[in-house]
């Protein structure tokens, strides 16, 4: 029962590696006290249908007195569930995020399934949101909420910036606690060395070498993410490490230790002085296609040595003019490109006399719209040799921009490679956290990635801030885009994010734009329609 009156309820988090085979789409639903960092889902997700039950059990007392319906409501936990049925095993629209404010439409339509604390017994139950979808209102999730109500809310996202949240790196080794820990805890957990580290003298071998050594089980190893997680009883929710990113609320202070601690978006704390805000990242901007000014052809300069040249002899030479700083777009004429020597170079639109090198920049061009989607529909096309993705609504191009998709591969232990193929975007987060574990560089976390589409499996479409390295191939199987880049194509495609939402699901209607990868002219493998849709699995 300390679970039906906990008030801040934390739920778990999406998390996803872009490497992984298997995403995981959601986790639980319950968390012991405060919002429950990400690293601590899997395991609440033990006992999640006996403390429903339970609830239940004491929320099915029926009401019959009149009520003023709620016209709004705020989410209390840290992953709401919008359901496409009043029925907590409806299938999922989408889910709130802690803090949120969305209008609800008419009256409670059920009660069923929903558990409800008892002062909230009369308002409780399954209501409509304005924007479709139904929520469990009266629990620990989500509450009736009038302006002007004081209650302490999560910082909320900023939808009008490429960065919606403020983030910190960590540096050194750290760990994220449920509640102010105590001197101890922070003692233990400062700098951290696990048992084998120590026994190994935490050499820090390469993964390489030792899936070619033997089966010694005493040879060294780094840790893994199965490592940084902490026991369910303790404070200690996981451990961080140099290199991992984490989203953050605000700053709190711990009286009695006298120490400061960012509290996470998760819910987590996490002392002070291992963070460093983040304060820069790539300000990098693809280009609005209006058809006249902007239009395709179009390039970025992709190299760190690209050049300006004038042409002469007729289109039979050509000579240097100036350098051209990378990232820079270029107006291409329409034009087909000219070939000197071993070389194609593409006419600039200002300058019909001057052109650039097709080897040096990232080149976007129109293509034909493939014809088993509807000729109405928004949709991307990427390009893997030009790291170049297009944005198309209908025929018509939209946006064009640099992309940086996933590393070429490096013999058995790293396949990073984007699958080439033709999909739908399946799922929309606002942000989302992705980890995972690599041979060559161990773990990584990165709490609330921004502004992610799923199109297949664990592959999405996202924002990047850790690095601003566009037209050439980085990640680990996604397609990194510069956050303002990133933010226009998310509220540009479909499905639509309805206020107020933090991360919506395409369903079973198909609605999801399609995503087109192929590595330049050579044809993408055949639409495959996922199978899994919204919660099927889980």
């Amino acid at each position: 029962m300390n679970l039906i009156r906990s008030s801040f309820l934390a739920l778990c988090v999406w998390v996803a590696a872009c490497h992984s085979s298997t995403p995981t789409d959601a986790a639980s639903t319950t968390a012991p006290s405060l919002l429950a960092d990400a690293s601590d889902s899997a395991q609440d997700a033990i006992g999640e249908t006996d403390a429903y039950e339970a609830q239940d059990a004491s929320a099915d007392v029926t009401v019959e007195e009149p009520f003023t319906p709620p016209t709004q409501i705020m989410a209390r936990g840290f992953w709401v569930p919008i359901r496409r049925a009043a029925n907590r095993h409806a299938p999922l629209a989408g889910y709130l995020r802690a803090g949120s404010i969305v209008a609800l439409k008419g009256t409670r339509v059920s009660r069923e399934t929903c558990p409800v604390r008892r002062e909230l017994r009369r308002e409780g139950g399954w209501y409509e949101l304005q924007d479709g979808g139904f929520v469990c209102v009266g629990g620990a999730l989500a509450i009736p909420w009038q302006d002007g109500q004081r209650e302490l809310r999560q910082a909320q996202p900023d939808l009008d910036a490429g960065m919606p949240y403020r983030y910190a790196i960590v540096y050194g080794r750290s760990a994220v606690f449920r509640e102010f820990p105590s001197s101890d805890e922070l003692h233990d957990n400062r700098g951290w060395r696990l048992a084998f580290e120590a026994r190994d003298g935490g050499t820090g071998e390469s993964s390489h070498r030792r899936r070619h050594s033997d089966d010694d089980d005493d040879r060294p190893r780094r840790p893994g993410l199965g490592d940084l997680r902490g026991d369910r009883q303790s404070n200690m929710i996981r451990r961080l490490m140099t290199g991992m990113y984490v989203s953050l609320d605000r700053l709190a202070h711990d009286r009695g230790g006298d120490t400061n601690y960012w509290r996470t978006q998760a819910g987590g704390l996490v002392p002070a002085g291992p963070l460093s805000i983040v304060r820069a990242w790539s300000e990098f901007r693809g280009v609005v296609l209006d058809g006249t000014t902007a239009h395709l052809p179009y390039a970025f300069m992709s190299s760190t040595s690209g050049f300006l040249y004038r042409v002469l002899r007729e289109g039979r030479a050509v000579e240097f003019v100036r350098r051209i700083p990378r990232h820079q777009g270029i107006q291409l004429a329409a034009a087909e490109p000219i070939t000197i020597g071993e070389n194609r170079y593409w006419r600039t639109e200002a300058d019909p006399n001057l052109a650039v090198k097709e080897a040096n920049v990232g080149l976007a061009v129109a293509r034909p719209r493939p014809t088993w989607f509807e000729a109405t529909e928004r949709w991307i096309d990427i390009d893997l040799n030009q790291q170049i993705l297009v944005a198309y609504d209908g025929e018509t191009p939209a946006f064009a921009t640099l992309v940086s998709t996933g590393k070429r591969d490096h013999g058995e232990l790293e396949r990073y490679h984007t699958p080439n193929g033709q999909y739908r975007v399946y799922s929309k987060h606002v942000t989302t956290t992705m980890d995972g574990d690599t041979a060559m560089a161990g773990p990584y976390s990165i709490e609330d990635v921004p502004w992610v589409m799923y199109f297949w499996d664990s592959y999405a479409i996202h924002g990047a801030f850790w690095h601003g390295q566009w037209g050439w191939r980085m990640s680990h199987g996604c397609v990194n885009m510069a956050p303002n880049d990133a933010r226009w194509l998310f509220f540009f495609a479909n499905p639509q994010l309805p206020s107020g939402w933090h991360g919506v699901f395409s369903g079973r209607e198909e609605n999801g734009s399609p995503v087109i990868i192929h590595a330049g002219d050579r044809p993408p493998r055949p639409y495959r329609p996922r199978r899994r849709r919204d919660n099927d699995d889980y």
